[in-house]
């Protein structure tokens, strides 16, 4: 099982079995009262599932700074809920690793452009039309289970 994870102010997540089915999705918003934290998340996760791996999108500075502390800060708390749950492994991949290998998008795509393009891929593999989020949360983990098989960047 594979546990993808799309960190920001609305963080997806998703989970993937070990023949990359789509089990379980949901989001969390951080501007919000009253969410649950990731560690709850997570431990709850972990009581359904046995996990072998997480993979966390990675931060990228873009225009504002602001937002890369953002993520970065709720990457941070990501991070900190896969090793409380102790998942064996946690991997960060750059957003423009995934986009490239899931949604073949390379350089200046514009936001909304990447956001479509992952909502349409989940609905074409998984018949289901998720939230941005979650889409790319679904996708972070297709693309950790590809890259984590013999032959794969992650293997």
């Amino acid at each position: 099982m594979i546990l993808g994870i799309d960190p920001g102010n609305h963080s997806g997540w998703a989970v993937l079995d070990d023949h990359d089915r789509l089990l379980e999705h949901g989001e969390l918003r951080f501007d919000l009262k009253r969410q649950p934290c990731p560690s709850l998340i997570v431990k709850t996760l972990s009581w359904r599932y046995t996990f072998t791996m997480a993979c966390i999108e990675s931060q990228y500075l873009g225009e504002n700074p602001r937002s890369c502390i953002t993520l970065a800060q709720t990457a941070g708390r990501w991070i900190e809920a896969c090793a409380a749950a102790e998942i064996p492994i946690v991997v960060l991949v750059d957003p423009s690793t995934w986009q490239h290998a899931e949604l073949s998008i390379r350089g200046k795509a514009r936001r909304k452009q990447r956001k479509a393009a992952s909502i349409s891929k989940c609905l074409g593999l998984w018949k289901i039309e998720l939230v941005d989020h979650c889409a790319d949360a679904a996708l972070i983990a297709r693309w950790a289970a590809v890259e984590s098989r013999p032959g794969g960047s992650l293997s």
